[in-house]
């Protein structure tokens, strides 16, 4: 149980900030898997007649065989199929939605890199709270047992400013004492 919590609240938190600060994290999508599907992407709508294989003609050609895609099965889903230039407009469009989703997990890659340290600094925030906390109960335990007083800082406290107004008390009477006696002796010596 101890070392439970030791690992979830100390050691887990304390390794992945060290990860972060030095960039070694996995991540969710390959980049090299992005780009690959993406030029995939590319090379079918080249395939199809509508693209030149390049990403920034892959919106209008996307566009473009949507369009194609529309007039072919407003013509009729199942000549469509026969021909086949509805399988491969779907298989484009299948792709597409691979591609997008690569991209939308490389965006939340993104957005979690830029948090995580955040999120991991917080997450140590009770680690550290135990710590002190933890800490200053074990001095003032071992501070007791050290002088077989086992009281709260406050009632020592307490103690501590009574006995100094008695001390104040005990010399500002003794000065009052000494002034009367040289009041007392200056009158004696005035007759």
């Amino acid at each position: 149980a101890l070392w439970g919590i030791i690992e979830f609240r100390f050691y887990t938190p304390m390794k992945d900030i060290v990860l972060d600060l030095l960039n070694r994290r996995p991540r969710m999508v390959d980049p090299f898997a992005l780009l690959n599907e993406q030029t995939s992407l590319d090379n079918m709508l080249m395939d199809l007649g509508v693209g030149d294989g390049t990403r920034q003609t892959r919106a209008a050609a996307l566009a473009a065989a949507s369009r194609m895609y529309e007039a072919e099965v407003s013509g009729g889903a199942i000549r469509g199929l026969l021909r086949g230039r509805v399988a491969q407009l779907m298989l484009i469009q299948i792709q597409q939605l691979k591609a997008d989703l690569l991209t939308a997990m490389d965006q939340i890659d993104n957005l979690v890199d830029a948090n995580r340290l955040n999120v991991q600094l917080l997450a140590s925030i009770p680690a550290l709270l135990i710590l002190f906390y933890g800490t200053r109960t074990l001095y003032l335990f071992w501070s007791s047992a050290r002088m077989k007083d086992f009281r709260l800082p406050h009632d020592v406290h307490a103690d501590m400013s009574d006995l100094l107004k008695k001390v104040e008390e005990c010399l500002v009477l003794a000065n009052y004492q000494l002034d009367v006696a040289a009041v007392s002796i200056s009158a004696e010596e005035n007759i």
